[in-house]
């Protein structure tokens, strides 16, 4: 009885790390991590053969060119693993030369912080595609890793000009670090030409406010007669943003109030 389970605790500890290893060895058979939060965990990265290249666990993704996006790697187990390497590679990839890219922002700090020795980054991609992460172990033992991909796009629905109606957004940053966004009405009735503001807002940044207004009154983006939805990016962690929304008339008594619902994807 002793001899089986010795013999099992051999099986658990020496072979089921393998049996769990799941990231693809190569670009070309990178493990598919689906873009909506949802973590790939207790991922085994292999250690690194003696006098042989480090091990490689490969990771691939689909996002949408003028959406932004969070990509998190940490150790499960070990949150003080400095073994790990974490590369980027944006669409288009080469899976023959892959090479990796660093436009992105560095996140890993910001809080709600994901630990000194994690990777996350946010991004907004410019071109629509297959995206990749390679993790390389440059230890001499295994790890155990959680993947993770957010879309962070906050979505906007129902906001109108019509019938003397003023849009007005708020945006509040969550975190310390300054953020960049990008806000884009795209008008389903009235127009067919999508509207931009850009910015940042923090109290990090050069101009230091917590909330940014944006408005479509004359003084602002100057939009009048239109309806449609609006899309959110910015280059912070998840939940960095927070959004308000209302269409309104305040030269009425009474005044007219129309709430705007804004939440990311699948909220």
């Amino acid at each position: 009885m002793q001899f089986k389970t010795i013999g099992m605790c051999a099986f658990l500890f020496l072979v089921l790390p393998m049996m769990l290893f799941a990231g693809g060895g190569s670009c070309s058979t990178a493990t598919a991590v689906i873009p909506d939060g949802r973590t790939l965990e207790l991922d085994y990265v292999q250690p690194s053969p003696q006098g042989q290249p480090a091990s490689v666990a490969w990771y691939q993704f689909n996002a949408t060119a003028n959406r932004s996006y969070s990509v998190e790697v940490h150790d499960d187990l070990d949150p003080d693993n400095g073994d790990f390497a974490v590369s980027f590679y944006a669409a288009p990839v080469n899976c023959s030369s892959p090479v990796a890219s660093t436009n992105y922002t560095d996140t890993h700090l910001t809080e709600p912080a994901a630990g000194p020795h994690a990777t996350r980054f946010s991004f907004v991609p410019t071109t629509s595609g297959a995206y990749y992460v390679s993790v390389q172990n440059n230890g001499s033992v295994g790890h155990y890793v959680t993947v993770a991909v957010t879309e962070t796009t906050l979505y906007a629905t129902n906001w109108s000009t019509y019938a003397n109606l003023t849009v007005y957004f708020a945006l509040q940053n969550t975190t310390s670090q300054c953020i960049s966004y990008t806000l884009t009405l795209i008008p389903v009735g009235g127009s067919t030409q999508n509207t931009t503001s850009t910015g940042t807002v923090g109290t990090a940044c050069a101009t230091s406010v917590s909330e940014v207004g944006i408005n479509t009154s004359s003084s602002g983006l100057n939009i009048t007669s239109q309806a449609g939805v609006a899309i959110l990016t910015h280059n912070g962690p998840p939940g960095a943003i927070q959004v308000s929304g209302i269409s309104a008339n305040f030269s009425t008594a009474p005044f007219s109030v129309v709430p705007i619902p804004t939440a990311p994807r699948g909220k």
